[in-house]
C-alpha cells in the first residue's frame, strides 16, 4: 500500500526508491521535518524539502477527493 502511495509522489524515481527502501510510510513522512528526512536518508536538506512538499501536496489532493 505505501509503495503505491509513494509511487504517486511528484519526486524523481530514485527518491521514491530511497523512501521505499528505508520503509517510510506516508504517515511517517507527514510528521517528519525536512531536516529529519535529510539526516535519515543522508541527503541534502533542499532535496528533503522537495520530498516534504510532495507529501503535503499528495495529502491535500487526497483530502479534496
Amino acid at each position: 500500500m505505501d509503495r503505491e502511495i509513494i509511487d504517486q509522489l511528484d519526486i524523481p524515481a530514485g527518491l521514491k526508491e530511497l523512501l521505499i527502501s528505508h520503509g517510510f510510510t506516508i504517515e511517517q513522512l507527514v510528521k517528519m521535518k525536512s531536516s529529519d528526512i535529510a539526516e535519515t536518508l543522508n541527503i541534502d536538506e533542499d532535496v528533503a524539502r522537495l520530498i516534504g512538499a510532495a507529501v503535503k501536496k499528495y495529502v491535500v489532493d487526497r483530502q479534496k477527493k
